[in-house]
């Protein structure tokens, strides 16, 4: 179980990163139209990260065993994380299915690279 100084530092490092583009659309107008797209993906990979550490905390692995093995695997938080936002542009059907979905997608996933990193 995570606890509560490890969620405010995720919470803390998500503003930073939000803050940061923000400030930076403001001062450098031309970086404004790409804005909304990397707030979608630091989204995204957070939301991923939150669906996979479901499954890292099931198979009992520490704070900082989970959080080395997210990092190594980025693509399938963001892949993960991303799938997560789209589905809960649907209404109501999004809200309901879409926590469930990811975190069933992402232990399948995870499943597949540690069978294809077994076979290897």
């Amino acid at each position: 179980v995570r606890s509560r100084r490890q969620r405010q530092m995720c919470i803390r490092d998500r503003m930073m990163i939000a803050l940061v583009v923000i400030l930076l659309s403001i001062f450098l107008p031309f970086l404004a139209p790409f804005a909304p797209f990397v707030l979608f993906f630091v989204g995204a990979y957070f939301q991923g990260f939150s669906m996979m550490d479901y499954r890292n905390e099931y198979h009992r692995l520490s704070v900082v065993e989970s959080m080395k093995y997210i990092k190594e695997h980025k693509g399938i938080a963001i892949g993960n994380g991303t799938v997560f936002q789209l589905f809960l542009l649907v209404p109501i059907i999004g809200t309901i299915f879409a926590p469930v979905f990811s975190i069933v997608a992402a232990a399948l996933t995870i499943y597949k690279v540690e069978e294809k990193s077994i076979d290897n």
